[in-house]
């Protein structure tokens, strides 16, 4: 996740699923331009093939295509989850207060460590650790974003009390 905007009172962070993204358009014009291409030379079967594998490439697109908010409203009170897919978008909102801190999960296959992002909600019925990603990745962005995180929340408390 990468950060958009960072102010004493709001924190915007955002991610795109492009990688993947560019991938999967990759692997559809493939298949598709050899389906196509075996079928106008003759062998029917083998372009069929091709085309369904380029219609599998454009299913898994979809179901893999996804752009990630987090807001974190020090105002507002709020901490807003946005999701957009191809199938509309979902918003979660919650206290800022039930945010205990953001972490980084990690998984390790093959002697190789990968990390994501998630959040500790502390508070409510969705209380626990909520990624952000689907995805484990090996660069240390998800680091980079736990702790501006953390150190936002530790922010102005004083301005904090002063609203009270």
């Amino acid at each position: 996740m990468r950060i958009k905007t960072s102010t004493p009172d709001l924190m915007v962070l955002t991610y795109n699923s492009t990688p993947v993204s560019v991938a999967m358009i990759g692997c559809t014009l493939a298949f598709a331009s050899l389906g196509l291409t075996m079928a106008t030379t003759g062998h029917l079967f083998a372009g069929l093939i091709g085309i369904a594998s380029a219609l599998l490439c454009i299913t898994v697109f979809a179901a893999t295509l996804r752009r990630i908010a987090v807001f974190l409203d020090r105002e507002a009170d709020q901490l807003t989850l946005r999701t957009r897919t191809w199938r509309g978008q979902t918003n979660l909102t919650y206290p800022l207060s039930y945010l205990g801190e953001a972490v980084v999960q990690t998984q390790n296959r093959n002697q190789t460590e990968t990390y994501r992002l998630a959040l500790r909600l502390t508070g409510g019925m969705d209380a626990g650790e909520h990624p952000m990603t689907w995805l484990f990745v090996h660069d240390t962005q998800a680091f980079d974003a736990a702790d501006a995180i953390n150190a936002w929340l530790m922010g102005p408390v004083d301005s904090m009390r002063a609203k009270a």
